[in-house]
């Protein structure tokens, strides 16, 4: 689990879509940033459409599951959105694992 030390603010994350800086797949969108703390902050977005609150909050976990396992959290400065797209809501964990790691490896 990622502690509140690795987790983004709503101003940081309005700063994020600013500057418009991002890569695509058919299920997540990731805006990223490299800014001045020393620590990488995360944050997933999910819209309400995509399923009941339990759902999300699974989709969450999961997510930051990958992230805590992944080599991101060794990167300074690095800042990360993950916008969740309909689809992937009906993933297992280890499509949902491999599906994010390709866009982390872009990162």
């Amino acid at each position: 689990m990622l502690s509140k030390l690795h987790r983004l603010h709503h101003k940081d994350i309005q700063q994020i879509y600013s500057k418009r800086r991002y890569f695509k797949s058919s299920k997540f969108v990731a805006y990223f940033d490299y800014s001045s703390p020393n620590t990488s902050k995360f944050a997933f977005v999910i819209a309400k459409k995509y399923g009941e609150a339990h759902d999300r909050n699974k989709l969450r976990r999961q997510l930051r599951s990958i992230i805590s396992n992944s080599h991101l959290l060794d990167i300074p400065n690095l800042r990360l959105i993950i916008v969740i797209k309909q689809p992937s809501a009906l993933l297992e964990y280890t499509k949902l694992s491999a599906e994010v790691n390709t866009i982390l490896n872009r990162v």
